[in-house]
């Protein structure tokens, strides 16, 4: 007996380390986009954002954009109004709720608006014509914004541009990402070699005022383009794109900074990294990576467009993760800790989920568990029954290796038995809820 239970814990830990994380079944996008999605964003309420080059969403006529409630339908009450364009490149959530909407029109030329929080356009909010390239924007903590492309402006609350803000030169090749940093400085990456006429390849540090911070030194920065950028915990700044070097030091397509501009030498600096571009990158907790793109291995390991990283740039685990079918392009952490993925994608694990889907991770995102509430499971592994012993009362989800629910429970504060007798063995997750604090474990059932 104890043969057959050591090959099967095996066989589950194989599944479990192979992968990201299960498809959760209890999100269902039907027939999804007819098209690519270029970004996934999630709303306060934890409804979905997705935008892109589709004209409809399972079913419904959704022109570039569409937003989904928790559970993958389509949102009918959120009815988008923007005309006469080819795709929607990024959507910018502010904190009323509306969305800033990015793209290209028909003829190419590109364009941005607002939404309101229904979908429909903000008439209250000016559009100005930059006349070029347009590619990001963020909200400032005020109500203005910082909007991208050759060149960067800060705008007012109205959207009428802000003219005490130096807004640059940049050339013809302009910015893809902003970011807001700790000191509330200002990050910007792209393809530009120049800002203000001095040379800041791909990457240049500003003041609030858009002037240059020269104090940020990035030498000669990268060969190529950065696409997507991100800030630890810890101030250092994760980069991600199209490019392989970093100041003269070979990086492939991803590499870590010190604040100061400086190469961080402890990451990835003995490993081949992903073989070809990211798209996007974030800090997980814990110290974990998320990465995504149009890659498909990761220091010669196949990882197909997605990877968990551990703080140093080594791969989480060092299985093959063939889940995805095509590119990712960004995935974003909700509030219980699933991940939301956006992309060229049709499937994840075999089943359909075209363009966006929604993973059950194995816990690389979760919060440290010093600071949660201490909840209990035993035994694990499991025969008949196990504990959840928990200070509060709450809720638990069981669901199986698929991701699917099958089995709802109320805690009460303490122990409480959970009977399981009637399921089959194998790989089982256990979500124990307590407020707006959620809980993921990992279950064996032999």
């Amino acid at each position: 007996m104890k043969k057959i239970f050591y090959s099967v814990f095996i066989f589950f830990g194989i599944i479990i380390n192979s992968q990201i994380g299960v498809i959760d079944t209890g999100f269902n996008v039907g027939n999804g986009s007819d098209e690519f999605v270029y970004q996934v964003s999630i709303q306060s309420d934890q409804k979905i954002i997705a935008s892109g080059n589709f004209t409809s969403f399972n079913g419904y006529q959704r022109k570039y954009i569409v937003r989904l409630n928790t559970d993958g339908s389509v949102d009918t009450s959120f009815n988008p109004a923007v005309t006469n364009n080819l795709k929607i490149i990024k959507n910018i959530i502010q904190n009323d709720g509306k969305i800033i909407v990015i793209g290209q029109n028909q003829d190419l030329t590109y364009y941005y608006t607002r939404l309101n929080t229904d979908g429909s356009v903000d008439n209250n909010f000016n559009v100005q014509d930059y006349g070029g390239h347009i590619s990001d924007a963020v909200s400032l903590p005020d109500g203005r914004m910082l909007i991208a492309g050759n060149k960067l402006y800060r705008l007012n609350i109205d959207g009428t541009i802000d003219s005490n803000f130096n807004n640059g030169n940049l050339g013809s090749t302009g910015i893809n990402n902003i970011y807001l940093l700790k000191d509330n400085k200002i990050l910007i990456v792209g393809g530009f070699t120049k800002y203000n006429n001095i040379e800041r390849k791909g990457i240049a540090r500003l003041n609030l005022d858009g002037t240059l911070d020269e104090t940020f030194s990035p030498g000669t920065g990268v060969n190529n383009t950065i696409y997507c950028c991100d800030q630890q915990d810890d101030g250092k700044i994760l980069l991600a794109g199209f490019f392989t070097s970093y100041n003269g030091t070979s990086r492939n397509f991803l590499v870590r900074i010190n604040q100061d501009g400086g190469l961080d030498t402890s990451f990835n600096s003995q490993s081949s990294g992903p073989n070809d571009a990211l798209s996007y990158v974030t800090k997980g907790i814990n110290g974990k990576i998320l990465i995504s793109g149009v890659f498909t291995t990761y220091n010669n390991i196949t990882k197909n467009y997605i990877a968990i990283l551990n703080s140093d740039g080594s791969l989480d685990n060092n299985n093959v993760d063939t889940n995805f079918d095509n590119a990712v392009n960004n995935c974003v952490k909700q509030n219980d800790g699933k991940l939301v993925c956006g992309g060229y994608f049709s499937k994840y694990g075999g089943s359909s989920s075209k363009g966006v889907v929604r993973i059950i991770p194995n816990n690389f995102l979760s919060v440290n568990n010093s600071s949660l509430i201490k909840v209990k499971i035993a035994p694990n592994p499991v025969t008949d029954k196990f504990t959840i012993n928990t200070p509060k009362e709450g809720t638990a989800n069981l669901y199986d290796s698929n991701g699917k629910k099958v089995r709802n429970y109320t805690l009460k504060q303490n122990q409480n038995e959970i009977d399981i007798s009637k399921f089959p063995n194998g790989l089982y997750f256990v979500e124990v809820s307590m407020g707006n604090e959620i809980q993921n474990f990992k279950l064996i059932k032999k």
